[in-house]
């Protein structure tokens, strides 16, 4: 049974009665932080004014079983705001951020688990997510707008204060659940067949048996094969036609989105998202298709080409030139719709909401520092993507891909500097701050490097942005090595010689850790003698293995992804 917001302490009382705690006590609910106020609607649980404390309760079984099987449904009760609700079910989740309840767990909530009908709000689930991999603590808050803002149907988010039989979890992101009762809101019904990807899966033969069935009465996948063959069927009828099964508009909304947003880690390749097959509407002899955005926590962590997806329909359109035409004319749209929400100048506010949970949050790995740096990297992606993907939208031309500069490589796949002739793929690379070959990287070469003596030794700081193995080398040619600096004062000498060339960007370091976590290693196979971590740091966030000075910690090192393109710093052998 769900309660009103108006439920008085003597209701409270006796469900502290009832419950038990996890020690065998009766319940305890934090203090009432959110001032006796609980959300009315939905749209109140995620707007961005307000962090909402969910206090979630649970006896020892419930305790010890969600600690042993952390996947089960358990009975618990939980307080969002000043509403208790009781006999809900409560599991852990999550993959590769995935925590168990002695670290910071991610929490699916359901409410009519185990009470027929019982709701929140109108919501059948709660999604609370760690952040564990949002070192900005805003990244989903932010990618979620964007997809909705580009008419791509997406879940909301807020943020939460997560707290586990009184003991504080720390700050969540607050994610709307993609259910029945949330297809029933977006689209005609909620008849239809909803399916999750998990890792791997995409439209093809091996991924039909993969994907995870979370909706619909049949449950024989048949739609789903049927998709698969369409995909596969030679020219583009899956996109186009009346009998085309996608809503082909949407579907290219949502790829141009995950393309602005940085979500690498969504359809681009093969992962986070959500299908959905809509039952047939009057007159019509089958549902649409359509594509859901789902895991953003990663978002904005890489710049995407928006022809580079690796989604097996993404691909399929990419490689027709009407699709491609269709593309670029609604990615153009999207980046727009994009640039009116003005995201960059909301997020100082919600910085500011959430900066005291950030501050003492006791289960992140990632301290407030740490969070307003990422932070600040979010805000100036926003600010430059719109210009970026302008250009990249832009490089059709009534249906036909340009080569301005006549040098016979297109201006959407192949031409990095459709302007430059000189700028192609298999030109010469030369020391001129472009990317002449379109690598990716600007001035790979050996190009000239500042000398400078810091500690009786000599050093060499190499503004070009390479890849570690790359910096590595040169280093190697030039004559000497990728530094490590042996005490604290030099790499805050270094730091600060590495601030007046570009104090944008980490600079590599001669340190890794990729054959053995944790052991960090000179790029000559020894053992580092010191190393100089910023707090928080290493955390090895996705696959991070290689050390440099960081941008943002005066003199203190960060690991980083060994193929980011950074500049370098080498020791000149005596």
């Amino acid at each position: 049974m769900a309660y009103s917001p108006a439920m008085s302490f003597a209701r409270i009382a006796v469900l502290v009665i009832l419950f038990g705690g996890a020690c065998d006590e009766p319940w305890e609910f934090d203090d009432l932080v959110d001032q006796g106020m609980s959300p009315q609607s939905s749209e109140e649980l995620y707007a961005d004014n307000h962090v909402w404390h969910v206090n979630i309760q649970l006896s020892d079984a419930s305790y010890d079983s969600l600690r042993d099987s952390p996947r089960f449904y358990v009975t618990g009760g939980v307080r969002i705001g000043d509403t208790v609700l009781e006999d809900v079910g409560i599991r852990l989740k999550g993959a590769f951020s995935f925590q168990g309840l002695g670290g910071k767990s991610s929490f699916k909530i359901k409410f009519n688990k185990y009470v027929e009908g019982q709701r929140f709000v109108g919501l059948e689930k709660l999604t609370l997510n760690n952040m564990r991999q949002d070192r900005s603590q805003m990244h989903e808050w932010l990618a979620y707008q964007i997809f909705r803002g580009a008419e791509v149907p997406a879940p909301r988010s807020g943020f939460a204060r997560v707290s586990v039989n009184g003991e504080n979890y720390g700050l969540y992101a607050n994610v709307e659940s993609i259910d029945d009762r949330f297809l029933n809101d977006r689209f005609a019904g909620d008849e239809g067949n909803l399916y999750e990807a998990p890792w791997g899966a995409d439209l093809d033969v091996e991924s039909v048996d993969l994907y995870e069935q979370d909706e619909g009465q049949d449950m024989s996948r048949a739609d789903l094969a049927a998709l698969v063959l369409e995909v596969q069927s030679p020219g583009g009828s899956v996109f186009f036609g009346d009998d085309s099964l996608l809503d082909t508009e949407e579907f290219l909304r949502f790829v141009a989105s995950e393309a602005i947003s940085g979500h690498w880690d969504g359809y681009w390749k093969s992962n986070n998202h959500f299908l959905f097959h809509e039952a047939p509407i009057a007159g019509a002899e089958q549902g649409l298709w359509r594509f859901m955005p789902w895991g953003l926590d990663q978002s904005f962590g890489q710049e995407l080409d928006p022809f580079a997806s690796r989604g097996v329909l993404a691909e399929k359109c990419f490689s027709l030139p009407t699709c491609m035409a269709e593309y670029t004319r609604v990615g153009l749209e999207v980046v727009e719709a994009v640039e009116s929400l003005e995201l960059e100048s909301s997020m100082q506010p919600a910085a500011e909401l959430i900066s005291d949970y950030v501050e003492e949050d006791p289960r992140s790995p990632h301290p407030p520092a740490k969070a307003a740096r990422y932070q600040a990297i979010a805000k100036a992606r926003l600010e430059a993507v719109p210009a970026v993907m302008r250009r990249h939208f832009s490089c059709m031309d009534d249906g036909e891909e340009r080569d301005e500069d006549e040098d016979g490589f297109g201006a959407c796949f192949d031409d990095c500097d459709d302007d430059d002739e000189d700028s192609r793929p298999g030109a010469a690379e030369v020391c001129d701050g472009r990317d002449n070959d379109c690598d990716g990287q600007v001035d790979e070469s050996l190009c000239p490097c500042d000398e400078v003596r810091i500690g009786g030794r000599d050093y060499l700081f190499c503004d070009v942005l390479v890849p570690w193995n790359a910096a590595k080398n040169q280093c190697e040619q030039r004559g000497g090595r990728l530094a490590v600096f042996p005490d604290r004062l030099s790499t805050e000498e270094a730091f600060t010689k590495a601030r007046e060339l570009d104090g944008s960007r980490s600079w590599y370091l001669g340190a890794t850790d990729s054959a053995e976590e944790g052991t960090w290693l000179a790029a000559s196979g020894e053992p580092t003698v010191a190393t100089f971590f910023a707090p928080g740091e290493p955390d090895d966030f996705g696959g991070e293995h290689c050390a440099a000075l960081a941008s943002f910690a005066g003199g203190e090192w960060e690991d980083v992804r060994c193929g980011t393109l950074l500049p370098y710093i080498c020791e000149l052998t005596p």
